[in-house]
């Protein structure tokens, strides 16, 4: 088997890919496409937390205030 890192939430699916009938390179390409994907998934999960941060911040926000004084 592998030694990649095995999330909590996937070892269920890392089981099943195991537990399937296929060769020992398909199980490897198998196990290698969804570490790729979690990693994938991590990296798109991180942009939308940092996104979400930048526009929490007040002083990001837009403002309708005019800039100038009459």
């Amino acid at each position: 088997m592998s030694t990649l890192n095995k999330s909590n939430d996937n070892s269920i699916v890392y089981d099943r890919i195991a537990t399937i009938r296929m060769s020992q390179s398909e199980r490897t390409s198998a196990i290698t496409a969804m570490a790729e994907g979690e990693q994938i998934a991590k990296a798109i999960l991180s942009v939308a937390h940092v996104l979400r941060l930048l526009l929490a911040m007040p002083n990001l926000r837009p403002t309708f205030k005019p800039s100038f004084k009459h």
